[in-house]
């Protein structure tokens, strides 16, 4: 799900393709990578129409924002492993070894106003009250007191979470973002919870210009 080609929810593994397609996206991904002799982490990036016919979007040479995604579906720490092949050492895992266990979904709370044509909302946070519990992750820079600055992006947190059931994860993730409290600035917080406990959402009837274009 995103806005204006910045992403607002990821999720994974995809649920409308299958095991064929995904075979030949992790083959085109590995032949690019060799063509161009890469190494360490770095995502390749492709779009998906409807007949399961795919495209070559970029190769970005670094850590997807969305990592965590991976990593809690699969339980490999890619930054962990970044390290390990920086120091000249090989990867602890194999391909063969790499399992999804889990689905997970990740939010980005932004500071932001949905109400207002999404304009930004710099501002000192005057009490923040993070979200928790089990299957709940949390990535984060800010706290109470936080200035949040006009000159970046508006980003404060992405929320994820992960489950065995694709509607155990969303399940999740309501509750962690209703929970999740910032004062003082306007986040995307309920936006993220109304999209999550929409029928198009749970019901998979979604593409990437769904909130473009509702």
């Amino acid at each position: 799900m995103q806005r204006k080609y910045q992403k607002v929810i990821e999720e994974g593994p995809c649920f409308f393709i299958n095991k064929k397609t995904r075979y030949r996206l992790t083959e085109a991904a590995l032949a690019i990578s060799r063509e161009c002799k890469y190494s360490n982490a770095g995502t390749v990036e492709f779009l998906v129409n409807e007949c399961g016919k795919f495209f070559f979007i970029e190769m970005n040479t670094r850590l997807q924002v969305e990592h965590g995604v991976t990593e809690l579906a699969t339980g490999v720490d890619i930054v962990k492993e970044q390290i390990r092949v920086s120091c000249g050492n090989k990867l602890s895992v194999s391909q063969k070894n790499i399992k999804i266990l889990n689905h997970v979904i990740e939010c980005r709370v932004n500071a932001e106003e949905p109400l207002n044509k999404f304009y930004p909302s710099p501002g000192s946070i005057k009490f923040y009250i993070p979200s928790g519990g089990p299957n709940i992750r949390v990535e984060t820079h800010i706290y109470t007191g936080y200035k949040i600055p006009p000159y970046y992006d508006s980003m404060l947190m992405k929320v994820l979470a992960y489950s065995p059931t694709r509607y155990g994860c969303i399940r999740s993730l309501v509750r962690a973002l209703s929970e999740l409290k910032i004062g003082g600035v306007r986040t995307n917080i309920n936006f993220c919870i109304k999209i999550l406990k929409s029928n198009t959402f749970i019901f998979k009837g979604f593409t990437t210009n769904y909130i473009d274009s509702s």
